[in-house]
């Protein structure tokens, strides 16, 4: 299953694009990205295209945009769900009764304006032409018509390569050393893959909420995750997270990869320094409690407050 989503703007800042990514990561590492603002993802067959839909609008609401999306078998059709029912999925079963009476001109297609010259102005149109009669008019266009005639995508879905943040050392492998290696040496190589870690996060300006640690020892894989609430690129916060959970024996190989990245905004610096409106407010406010503390009541006062608990 595709699904086409579709940003509302000509461009967007980076951190806002990847930051919408990284939502679509949380769901699927098969991402093709189409242009800045628009992009496929192929989910899972029995995953809710409608649930993923609901939670991409949210998304783009809580960073003040707007967008759509479609889904359906295809990355055509999930396209022209997008631009013809926004927020809907087509059933595999509905795609011809789908495509049937849809304009071809929906479609950015160098050869619309002849097909349209020929009668031929619907997918369900185009559906009905033979092969031998396409290959008569298009050549070699043929074949890439008659498919997306069909709801076929005439380029297969072509993932990108999602961003990795990774780094690895085998120590039987190494020829300098060629051994299993412990403490404290052990400790050196985590401060330096967390070195390369952090330099490929903020090469990349983003953060990572989890860092997993894996390594091996005489045969068998052991993993330790650690999570950060905020996510950070801080090679500090990653090393004493990380420094309990390495063993003491020595291992055979280590990996440490980050996840959950999220794209690091960075502070907005106040400009204007402290407002002295806010001074003058706290200066006040501490004259007057302290005028307020000294404040004691009368005698008339205590002896009116007796006679009303004793008589009312």
């Amino acid at each position: 299953m595709i699904v086409y989503c579709q940003i509302n703007r000509a461009a967007i800042e980076a951190d806002q694009r990847e930051h919408l990514l990284q939502f679509c990561r949380s769901w699927t590492e098969q991402i093709e990205i189409e242009t800045p603002c628009t992009w496929y993802c192929r989910l899972p067959e029995h995953f809710a295209p409608a649930e993923f839909g609901a939670q991409f609008l949210t998304r783009l609401k809580q960073n003040y945009l707007a967008g759509i999306w479609g889904a359906g078998a295809s990355k055509i059709i999930a396209k022209l769900a997008a631009l013809t029912r926004a927020n809907t999925y087509i059933p595999g079963s509905e795609s011809s009764a789908f495509l049937a009476g849809l304009s071809l001109n929906l479609l950015d297609l160098p050869q619309t304006s002849q097909l349209n010259k020929l009668g031929i102005d619907t997918f369900g149109a185009l559906a009905q032409v033979p092969l031998k009669s396409l290959r008569l008019q298009f050549g070699s266009d043929a074949e890439m018509l008659a498919k997306i005639a069909r709801g076929q995508d005439p380029k297969p879905f072509t993932p990108d390569k999602p961003i990795k943040i990774h780094w690895e050392f085998d120590f039987l492998t190494d020829p300098e050393i060629a051994s299993p290696v412990g403490q404290p040496q052990l400790e050196l190589f985590l401060r330096q893959g967390l070195t390369a870690v952090a330099e490929q996060l903020r090469s990349r300006r983003l953060l990572a909420a989890k860092i997993r640690l894996d390594w091996r020892q005489n045969g068998t894989n052991f993993t330790a995750i650690r999570r950060f609430d905020p996510p950070t690129a801080e090679q500090d916060v990653f090393y004493r997270s990380l420094l309990v959970a390495i063993p003491n024996e020595p291992i055979d190989q280590i990996q440490i990869s980050g996840l959950d990245l999220a794209p690091h905004l960075h502070k907005q610096l106040d400009i204007f320094g402290e407002n002295p409106t806010s001074r003058k407010i706290v200066s006040l406010k501490s004259q007057l409690s302290s005028v307020l503390v000294q404040l004691k009541p009368s005698r008339r006062e205590k002896i009116l407050a007796m006679w009303e608990q004793s008589y009312l």
